[in-house]
């Protein structure tokens, strides 16, 4: 089944690996559509990570020095205990870069996500559509149709589906099993840093945990806020990333955390904190038919607990852009991306779930992340997405 190179790749899903696989594509002068369901992008979401495995295609796509201006980089990483705040483990990262060629960057979402968007656009100013949620994928020898319930139909070459853990593409087109609820919920929040301590202006990140509750703090926006996400066991089932949490019930929930996590909570602005319920899904065993792929948090969602959701999905879109450069049809390359990929993105999703379980111990100790390899980080950061991908392609060729 040869590639349609008259018709655009679709991509359903504007968010960060969405992005990256478009702007990795039209670099190669590809013809890309990119459909978004919501009607205008907003200014959601909270910290972001970028761990050296993923800074490493943002440098190999020439937008790491714009997100290096915008992002912060702790010297350290402390998990202490939450009612005592006895430090229990460090991740030194401010020898990160020396170790594995980048630093740890912790970036707004938003401003990443708004950062991609100008970059996709000033490469073809008409290729994202918004307010296209998609209805239905009707494929045939020549072409695929795309139905949208707001939108004109598209006719595409392929569709890539960069959807997330509810993702519309492996509903209609893989399975339509439910992501799972995982027993624990999370908060979000940004406090401007004018409101509290000058302390916590340091360039430092803090995992406070303390019976199976994390309460997680760090500067973001060059030190203009503290970021504060926080985790607990609590069935409440409402994924929602715009659901607004109630400020009593957090002092509540860390009630026994010590006083100055309350202080932080207190600081905290009501109609800027939001709650959502963690969900998992196990890995899909087959990303692609034909001329349809799934990538990042669609074909593998992963939990928040070792910062690499993000990672894995701009990973995800280096490989798949490279495949479609290197085959010369659309499933000889989505089957030689997934084969590339799946060992990586299980063993990532593993290491998540594990972590999570970690944090959560009725009992954390400093026995529990005595060396690297509670954390993982020199698998993870020290991955090389270019070198592997070269690899991965050139051995199945």
């Amino acid at each position: 089944m040869s590639n349609n190179n008259e018709l655009p790749i679709a991509i359903i899903g504007a968010g960060i690996g969405g992005l990256t696989l478009a702007l990795s594509l039209l670099k190669q002068n590809k013809k890309v559509r990119l459909f978004e369901k919501v009607s205008e992008f907003a200014e959601i979401g909270a910290g972001l990570s970028l761990a050296p495995n993923c800074s490493k295609v943002f440098d190999r796509l020439g937008v790491l020095k714009k997100i290096a201006v915008l992002s912060d980089t702790p010297q350290n990483g402390y998990i202490t205990l939450g009612d005592s705040g006895e430090r229990i483990h460090n991740t030194p990262f401010s020898e990160i870069e020396n170790i594995f060629g980048y630093p740890y960057y912790q970036i707004h979402r938003a401003r990443c996500h708004q950062l991609l968007v100008d970059e996709v656009l000033a490469h073809d100013p008409d290729c994202i559509f918004m307010n296209a949620e998609l209805m239905a994928i009707n494929e045939t020898e020549d072409q695929i149709t795309l139905e949208f319930i707001q939108h004109e139909d598209q006719s595409v070459a392929c569709v890539i589906g960069c959807d997330g853990v509810r993702s519309a593409v492996r509903k209609l087109y893989f399975d339509e099993t439910k992501p799972r609820f995982t027993g624990y919920v999370a908060w979000r929040a940004l406090v401007p840093m004018q409101n509290i301590d000058a302390e916590y202006q340091q360039p430092v990140s803090f995992v406070n945990l303390l019976h199976q509750r994390q309460f997680v703090h760090y500067p973001l926006n060059l030190g203009e806020y503290l970021n504060i996400a926080a985790f607990a066991e609590q069935d409440w089932q409402i994924e929602s990333w715009t659901e607004p949490a109630d400020i009593e019930e957090m002092h509540s929930v860390y009630s026994d955390f010590r006083p100055s996590i309350h202080t932080l909570i207190d600081a905290i602005d009501p109609a800027h904190c939001f709650k959502w319920a963690l969900y998992d899904r196990d890995p899909m065993d087959v990303w692609s038919k034909d001329r349809i792929v799934l990538m990042g948090d669609a074909a593998h969602p992963m939990l928040p607990y070792l910062g690499q959701g993000a990672a894995m999905a701009i990973e995800d879109a280096w490989y798949l852009a490279q495949a479609i450069a290197n085959y010369d049809d659309y499933a000889t390359a989505f089957a030689a991306f997934q084969r590339a990929r799946k060992s990586r993105t299980d063993w990532v999703l593993q290491e998540s779930r594990a972590a999570g379980e970690r944090f959560a111990t009725q009992t954390p100790s400093a026995e529990t992340y005595a060396d690297d390899k509670a954390m993982s980080t020199k698998v993870m950061f020290g991955f090389d997405p270019i070198t592997e991908c070269e690899h991965a392609y050139a051995s199945s060729a």
